[in-house]
């Protein structure tokens, strides 16, 4: 089978070749993958900002195609559509496993990164992380329900939004713009969504198409002087932080009403971010983080897809044939892109 692998930790090391249909026990699931969606940590190892093992296939949002079964498989049948967590090789015993936080488990690996990914014809995987993609979704949108598992684990596991808060999300990418609909559906009295100069021509533009009551561009109007505006000088009830750098964090907490919660959903790179702590301590505010997904956000997640209480369709703005890949790690940088995703001829 094709599979597109990284071969060095340099800039642009991705190659496409040929390697065997991976093996599968009896407790896997061989998946026939259908799309992929392209990560911003994709991204970073495309652009030689992220370590992982080498030789590696690269590659964890996708969905795909059953097309055969372990021995003792009992929940899947050939022909299910399917996605998957990416908590594998997790003991299932330890103490974060038994309480269903795969994800924090010391022994998992994450595909694409220290194990092989999902960005190959065809994938095996254990049963217990598949997930059934909804009949009402293509294969496409299903790829992304990756992403939506780790906005869901934030917003109604990690850090819960309150009926009537007054919601600021940073950064109108992927879990931002996947975010707007979470926090409309838990309750949200009014959404703000903040951006730059990059996010004008497309993903502010979404945002609002989304249900966010107000968009701002910081590189061209004050935040800080917009929220007192809206809320009368007392802040924002809640800040999620999609965006992981010092500037996000810093606005964030400054946005903050007093006992307001500070949720960091970003990513940032190997740099230490500083926080203004005294700030934070006169605002007795929370700070909670949010890392990957559960299991049980993978549960609500094919509910929310089901019921088109959130919709992935319209965050998929580049589409390229798999073996075209190169082109789709080019394009990410663009400001008229959200999420890119490759798919197989014929699917």
């Amino acid at each position: 089978m094709k599979a597109i692998m990284r071969t060095s930790l340099e800039r642009g090391a991705l190659e496409m070749r040929e390697v065997p249909i991976p093996e599968y026990g009896e407790h896997d699931v061989l998946i026939k993958v259908r799309a992929m969606g392209i990560c911003g940590t994709d991204a970073q190892i495309y652009a030689g900002e992220y370590d992982t093992n080498i030789p590696i296939i690269v590659g964890h949002e996708f969905s795909g195609e059953v097309v055969a079964i372990g021995s003792q498989v009992e929940n899947f049948e050939i022909g299910d559509r399917v996605s998957s967590e990416i908590n594998l090789q997790s003991c299932r015993w330890c103490v974060d496993c038994r309480q269903g936080n795969y994800h924090l488990c010391k022994n998992r690996r994450p595909p694409g990164i220290l194990i092989n990914g999902t960005f190959a014809e065809y994938v095996a995987l254990p049963d217990f992380i598949l997930h059934k993609v909804p009949d009402n979704i293509t294969y496409e949108e299903g790829a992304l329900m990756e992403p939506t598992a780790v906005v869901t684990h934030a917003l109604l596991e990690r850090a819960p939004i309150t009926p009537e808060d007054f919601v600021v999300i940073e950064g109108p990418g992927t879990l931002g713009l996947l975010a707007i609909q979470l926090a409309r559906y838990c309750g949200a009295r009014k959404i703000l969504v903040s951006g730059r100069d990059i996010d004008r021509s497309l993903r502010l533009y979404l945002s609002r198409e989304l249900g966010a009551d107000h968009v701002i561009n910081i590189d061209k109007e004050d935040i800080r002087e917009c929220i007192d505006d809206l809320t009368e000088g007392r802040g924002a009830d809640y800040v999620l932080d999609c965006v992981g750098s010092q500037l996000a964090i810093t606005n964030g907490i400054d946005l903050l009403k007093k006992h307001g919660k500070l949720c960091s959903l970003g990513m940032p790179g190997e740099q230490v971010i500083g926080i203004p702590w005294k700030k934070a301590i006169y605002k007795d505010m929370n700070l909670i983080f949010s890392y990957s997904s559960s299991a049980y956000s993978w549960n609500v997640v094919r509910s929310l897809l089901e019921r088109g209480v959130v919709q992935t369709r319209s965050l998929i703005t580049h589409r390229e044939e798999f073996g075209n890949f190169k082109n789709a790690f080019e394009s990410l940088s663009m400001d008229n892109s959200v999420k890119t995703v490759l798919f197989h001829k014929n699917s």
